[in-house]
């Protein structure tokens, strides 16, 4: 658990420096906010040339080896940035960066719902849930620190990433037992990958509601802080706060998900998150509110994708969590892939005023799904 979970708050901290770094590099380039969402979205869409064969890779080689091939693999690709500083290269180069990011995300995230257990794993999923967030936050820090100049976030980006290898080369003996998947995980991947979406809608769709707002907060908001006051370096230590308000806020909703119906709890939450971005103007302008007001948001967030990943392991087991899990991650990158350009295309339209009301509109959507999941769930209990 330790291994995976430290393995997996380094990639947390690589996206969470990786997005803003190139969305403020290809601003001081010139490039648009339209052309600056669509590079976003190369990370998700290299998606699809994994997707299908992950959970054949799981069974074959298992999550400890995905993940270390993973990680040095994107640690090349990442290199490659700062000495080929183009808008289309970065393109190409993001594409493999989220093709290996894919593969260590999916790896790790089986790995942990194989090992958590049921009484405690909405907890299990929070502390998971407050490591990304702890990844998050520092990623943005560093960004304050070294600045987006030059090689050196790169570098050190690299860096933390090859030593994330060290506790799951540790952890290789540790490794649940593969467990064949007869007719999914060999020859019919992709199938077992889809299934899980028809069996399983409510908590990939929250993954998605959760992915299109990161996508967008984590790319824009550096972008949109002058328009209620806030300099770059201020909107981007916002963004650090945000993940800290997942890092504490989790744990507390994990103790609540393992002790109340989780579905009720995704309206709440999701409804929660819609109000409160309709107050995102005013909130950021007040020097009095701006600091709570992106920590709730954060935690709000946060708790969304914590308790998704712990319906997913709620309803899945053995070699179909494999599919499962590669099906949520395809529900982020669709989520990513949308998101910047979405709301990098509202705001060309729009102006950056348009921003928060972006975010209101990918949040009311899922609203409907969570409450219809959550009566059909109550009307099946009650028959019974």
């Amino acid at each position: 658990m330790v291994a995976v979970i430290a393995c997996m708050t380094v990639t947390a901290l690589i996206y969470g420096l990786s997005w803003p770094l190139f969305a403020l590099r290809l601003e001081e380039m010139g490039v648009s906010e339209s052309a600056i969402g669509w590079n976003a979205a190369a990370q998700a869409i290299a998606i699809v040339a994994v997707a299908p064969i992950m959970p054949w890779l799981l069974n074959r080689f298992g999550a400890a080896w995905v993940m270390i091939v993973s990680i040095l693999a994107g640690v090349v690709a990442l290199m490659l940035c700062p000495l080929l500083p183009d808008e289309d290269v970065w393109f190409v180069l993001r594409l493999f960066i989220g093709a290996f990011g894919h593969m260590m995300w999916i790896a790790g995230e089986t790995w942990i719902n194989q090992i958590a257990e049921e009484k405690s794993r909405g907890r299990t999923m929070a502390l998971y849930g407050m490591a990304l967030g702890l990844g998050s936050a520092i990623g943005p820090t560093v960004l304050t620190f070294v600045g987006i100049e030059g090689w050196m976030p790169f570098v050190l980006a690299a860096g933390l990433t090859l030593v994330s290898t060290i506790p799951i080369a540790m952890a290789l003996d540790s490794v649940p037992p593969r467990e064949p998947d007869h007719g999914g995980a060999h020859g019919h991947a992709w199938h077992s990958v889809v299934r899980s979406l028809f069996h399983a809608p409510l908590p990939m769709l929250l993954n998605l509601c959760f992915a299109l707002i990161f996508g967008a907060v984590w790319t824009f908001l550096p972008i949109y802080g002058p328009v209620v006051g806030l300099d770059a370096d201020t909107a981007i230590m916002f963004l650090t706060l945000q993940s800290l308000g997942g890092i504490v806020m989790q744990y507390p909703i994990g103790w609540v998900a393992d002790r109340m119906d989780r579905r009720l709890l995704s309206v709440i939450l999701v409804g929660a998150s819609c109000v409160s971005y309709l107050f995102m103007p005013g909130a950021l302008a007040d020097p009095f509110w701006a600091g709570p007001y992106i920590f709730f948001l954060g935690g709000l967030s946060g708790a969304i994708y914590s308790l998704a990943l712990t319906l997913i392991g709620e309803q899945f087991r053995g070699a179909s969590l494999a599919g499962a899990s590669t099906m949520f991650t395809v529900m982020w990158n669709v989520g990513a892939f949308v998101g910047p350009p979405a709301t990098g295309t509202a705001m060309a339209v729009g102006g950056l005023e348009a921003f928060p009301y972006v975010l209101v509109v990918m949040t009311l959507i899922f609203l409907p799904v969570t409450v219809t999941s959550y009566l059909r769930r109550k009307r099946a209990l009650e028959g019974n």
